[in-house]
């Protein structure tokens, strides 16, 4: 895919990763849609990018994606990469962590997805060479105690990604459609007190940005960084569940969100 001239929607793209794959796409010439939920934010995004269009954006709200939607077919008649990168975390045990965080977990990071990939879905098949991409995590390869609810959304975000791509095909759109990042811990802050398993270090939030223009680039399907996490997968593979799981306690990733305290920092 060339990204000079492509026309990108980004959702969470007020901060963290979203802003830094913002900036990162803007040096390749992309044009840019910059969404969030968090309006007061969304000054700042005007001031530094003054040539994209920038909208508020509720993902977990169908009324919201539907009036996002809206706003860009009037602004652009077509959309040639979606990212799907607006997420929440909470750590915790699950009894710990409310009913409404639980939820609010869900509603983010895999309800949010499916709504706003909906929504924008006849704007992207005006584009010959569409992509949608989902952030999803490591998480969503192994057991993540302490975040359950967390790892269950980037399970159901993988599942979705896949399926939607065989669904694209069936249609007739092609192959390679789908993009699935799926990195460890980053130095958004969103991560704050998690520990870095064995191996896998915390992420600098602009080379994860740098992973994916560059996996758009290619047309990849799957991002996993770091390289570790190819190791993890390989070894889910061909290793007893009970083994896989000793490993997985021995390399620190089973307590890995046991200090979590987010941006907030306490638990939620």
């Amino acid at each position: 895919m060339k990204l000079s001239g492509a026309r990108v929607l980004i959702t969470g793209a007020a901060g963290g990763l979203g802003l830094a794959l913002a900036r990162e796409l803007a040096r390749s010439g992309a044009r840019l849609c910059l969404t969030d939920r968090d309006e007061s934010l969304l000054g700042s995004v005007r001031g530094e990018f003054p040539d994209a269009v920038v909208l508020p954006l509720d993902v977990s709200d169908e009324s919201s994606a539907a009036a996002c939607a809206a706003e860009v077919a009037r602004s652009w008649a077509g959309l040639d990469v979606l990212v799907n990168n607006a997420g929440t975390v909470s750590g915790g045990d699950l009894v710990s962590v409310s009913p409404a965080r639980h939820r609010a977990t869900v509603e983010a990071n895999l309800l949010g997805p499916i709504l706003v990939t909906r929504a924008f879905l006849p704007l992207l098949e005006k584009s010959p060479g569409f992509r949608v991409a989902f952030v999803a995590s490591a998480s969503g390869y192994l057991p993540l105690p302490m975040a359950a609810s967390y790892a269950a959304t980037k399970w159901g975000v993988r599942g979705f990604a896949v399926s939607l791509e065989e669904e694209f095909r069936i249609r007739g759109f092609g192959g390679r459609r789908v993009l699935v990042v799926c990195p460890s811990y980053i130095s958004t802050g969103l991560f704050a007190g998690a520990s870095a398993p064995f191996l896998t270090p915390i992420l600098e939030v602009g080379s994860v940005a740098r992973g994916i223009a560059r996996a758009l680039r290619h047309d990849a399907r799957v991002l996993d960084m770091p390289w570790s996490v190819h190791l993890l997968k390989f070894l889910a593979r061909v290793l007893p569940d009970s083994w896989y799981r000793a490993f997985l306690r021995v390399a620190g990733v089973a307590t890995s969100m046991a200090r979590w305290t987010g941006r907030g920092g306490t638990r939620a």
